[in-house]
């Protein structure tokens, strides 16, 4: 057998300071053990185990922003960061959309053709664009601006097909 006793401690050389709106009694021993009190007048929620507390301010929507150095504030979200996809779908053969966000279906101009009305515009124009379709179908995008572009779908035997596809718009 191994005696241990030698390392164990009643706490008594255990030293605990108290700070700033806190208290300490006890003395640090089994007998008498450390309390640390945190008043409630000084935590709003009276909680000391929750202590991320945010400073007043702020509306509704707006999120806390840091630079990293201890320093933050409220911003409004789409300062906060956004994301790069700025329109994505799933469009019907027949032109309608499915699902859709960031853009509209302005018509189908002729069959195999489509053109997406992007809401709102991206300014400049120059934004990435993604396409799907289903197997055996060649797809291709033209006439890009600021406001859309066309998509154009081929079948195997060269022309113009109606087809479902998707869509992704990327800008950053």
């Amino acid at each position: 057998t191994v005696d241990l006793s030698a390392l164990l401690s009643d706490g008594s050389e255990t030293v605990v300071n108290a700070g700033t709106n806190t208290t300490v009694t006890g003395t640090g021993t089994a007998t008498d053990p450390y309390i640390v009190s945190v008043p409630t007048l000084d935590d709003a929620d009276a909680d000391p185990s929750n202590e991320i507390e945010l400073p007043s301010g702020g509306t509704n929507g707006q999120v806390l922003a840091t630079d990293g150095s201890g320093n933050y504030s409220w911003v409004d979200n789409s300062s906060a960061g956004s994301s790069p996809i700025k329109a994505f779908g799933k469009v019907n053969a027949d032109g309608t959309p499915a699902k859709i966000f960031g853009a509209s279906i302005g018509q189908r101009v002729q069959e195999g053709l489509y053109a997406i009305q992007l809401d709102p515009p991206i300014p400049g124009g120059d934004y990435i664009i993604q396409l799907t379709n289903v197997l055996g179908k060649t797809m291709t995008y033209g006439l890009q601006d600021a406001n859309g572009f066309t998509v154009l779908i081929v079948g195997g035997n060269g022309k113009g097909e109606d087809t479902e596809f998707m869509f992704t718009v990327i800008d950053f």
